[in-house]
């Protein structure tokens, strides 16, 4: 605003000086012209007419330069006006422009931000990109090693349960083998009851010299076959050692019937134990879950490879044992079994003879040789003892 009106002004000033110095000129040449007219006009009354029309001319001529001047004037203040009219309305429009271009540049810095906004979500999109890719192959790997894992598990489930059908098979056969062992047991014991009571009632029909009473009692001990001995008179000293021996080793017969009754039991129970299905795994593992290869074998195989074992160690060598009974290691090596079945079958050599069985009822086997009842029931206690540590370990 201030340089407009000093612009208006000078140029009001230009106007002014310009129109006087024109002013200043139409004077001259007027003044010029009037004394030309007067020096040639020679009547007096002629010059008063010309100086009157020069007078009503100059009148005009300054009417008209002030006409003009106040013209250029109005019109110098108009466009001055209209110059500071047009400079306010370019300030106000520079005014608006620079609010615009101020909006302009808010909005150019917003959508500066909202671009870097946008490239750095676009980065952090294929970074997640990358990322989740990464995740879907490692993912990927784990199925595939979960499936190797699952197609191991599933052929070690079958190699396992292939080997427990084993183990029951041979398990069975060992039951049954125990079965038929006990069965010959027994009847070869019920044999020696019925031998021992032949035997006492010989003896006790000898003593008394009445050999056909002792075949008739004989005879009727076979017949009746029952366990309740026989009533007989009270014998001598030796013979009643010999009945308390026979006595013994009928009582030796029956623990053993029982102990082999026990273990039949054992190896049921163990059978049973053996019989419960493999644990079935539920699905594959998660990945923080390790497979670990199984055991080599189980514990029910390892229980039962033990009886067996055990089972082996305790039977005999060879077939030929005392009496008769077959598959008995327990028994093979009872030399007073041995010696009164050798009696009883009447194999015994011709120089042995009673005086063996001459002794007291707790020196019932030799010096030198340790008790085998007492070391049989030793070892069967420690098997008895480790058959339960199985099953609790299985157990648990």
């Amino acid at each position: 605003m201030p340089d407009a009106a000093a612009r208006a002004r000078a140029a009001e000033a230009e106007v002014e000086a310009e129109l006087v110095g024109w002013v200043h000129v139409a004077n001259e040449l007027l003044l010029d012209g009037a004394r030309q007219t007067l020096a040639r006009v020679e009547e007096p009354s002629r010059r008063a007419e010309v100086q009157a029309a020069y007078v009503e001319g100059l009148a005009a001529l300054l009417h008209s330069h002030a006409a003009t001047v106040s013209a250029a004037l109005f019109a110098a203040a108009a466009e001055a006006a209209a110059q500071a009219e047009l400079e306010e309305a370019r300030a106000a429009e520079r005014g608006r422009a620079d609010a615009a271009v101020r909006e302009l540049a808010r909005q150019k810095l917003a959508l500066e931000q909202e671009v870097a906004a946008l490239q750095e979500e676009a980065r952090r999109a294929a970074e997640a990109v990358g990322a989740a890719r990464l995740d879907a192959d490692t993912v990927q790997g784990a199925v595939a090693q979960e499936r190797q894992a699952l197609e191991s598990l599933r052929a070690e489930e079958a190699r396992q349960r292939e080997e427990h059908e084993r183990c029951m098979s041979a398990a069975r056969q060992e039951l049954q083998q125990a079965q038929a062992e006990f069965a010959a047991e027994r009847q070869r014991a019920q044999a020696v009851r019925q031998q021992l009571r032949l035997l006492a009632a010989t003896l006790a029909q000898l003593r008394d010299g009445d050999e056909a009473a002792a075949a008739a009692a004989a005879a009727k001990a076979e017949g009746e076959g029952g366990e309740e001995p026989m009533a007989y008179e009270e014998p001598s000293e030796s013979l009643r050692q010999l009945l308390e021996e026979l006595v013994e080793y009928a009582a030796v017969a029956q623990r053993t019937q029982q102990e082999l009754q026990d273990e039949a039991a054992q190896l049921r129970e163990q059978l049973l134990a053996a019989q419960e299905p493999p644990p079935r795994h539920s699905g594959p593992q998660p990945l923080y879950q390790r497979i670990l290869p199984p055991p080599a074998v189980s514990p029910a195989a390892r229980t039962l490879q033990s009886v067996r074992e055990q089972v082996r160690e305790l039977r005999p060598q060879s077939a030929l044992t005392p009496c008769g009974v077959v598959n008995t290691p327990r028994l093979s090596n009872r030399r007073q079994q041995q010696h009164f079945c050798g009696v009883v079958r009447g194999e015994a050599p011709a120089a042995s003879s009673l005086g063996p069985l001459y002794r007291t009822p707790n020196a019932r086997l030799p010096e030198e040789a340790p008790s085998p009842v007492t070391a049989w029931r030793e070892r069967m206690a420690a098997l008895r003892a480790e058959l339960h540590d199985l099953r609790r370990e299985i157990g648990s």
